[in-house]
């Protein structure tokens, strides 16, 4: 990635501990051979700082269906919750420990670059290493992906 736009990845000292994917029937990312995620495209780099804004626009503009080269999070689990119950089943949602992540990971956050998101929306490029994935959960009503998931409601976090 060019050096220009790593001025926009978020530092470790500022990264939320937890991040939180949420997958749904209609996710676009897939689930990798070690149990993490691929962006639709994970080949797109941003090679400028004009190119890295128009590719997070074009991810956060829901009626664009080009292939994004990020991840959706978020920060907080209850925001993860609530946009989980608004999508179709089956839904997973993924708790990222940022500490588990390469340092050098690059992360953004979304509302630096459009208003068109939540405060809380995290991007990955590319990819989110299944190492980092510390628990899986399936909210009410979606079908467990394996044996180690959980069925929880937001009560459950408190």
């Amino acid at each position: 990635m060019a050096q220009s736009t790593n001025n926009f990845n978020v530092l470790i000292p500022e990264r939320p501990r937890y991040l939180y994917f949420v997958q749904h029937a209609s996710s676009r990312a897939r689930m990798t051979n070690d149990g993490g995620f691929e962006a639709a495209d994970n080949w797109t780099t941003p090679y400028s700082c004009a190119h890295l804004q128009q590719l997070i626009m074009n991810h956060v503009n829901w009626t664009c269906r080009i292939p994004s080269c990020f991840i959706s999070t978020f920060g907080s689990f209850d925001h993860a919750y609530d946009w989980g119950m608004q999508r179709h089943r089956p839904i997973t949602i993924h708790q990222i420990d940022t500490n588990q992540m390469h340092p050098q990971r690059p992360i953004f956050t979304a509302c630096y670059f459009t208003p068109n998101c939540c405060v809380c929306e995290y991007l990955f490029l590319h990819d989110i290493a299944g190492s980092s994935i510390t628990y899986r959960y399936s909210l009410p009503g979606s079908i467990p992906l394996n044996e180690t998931n959980m069925t929880v409601t937001r009560s459950a976090w408190y």
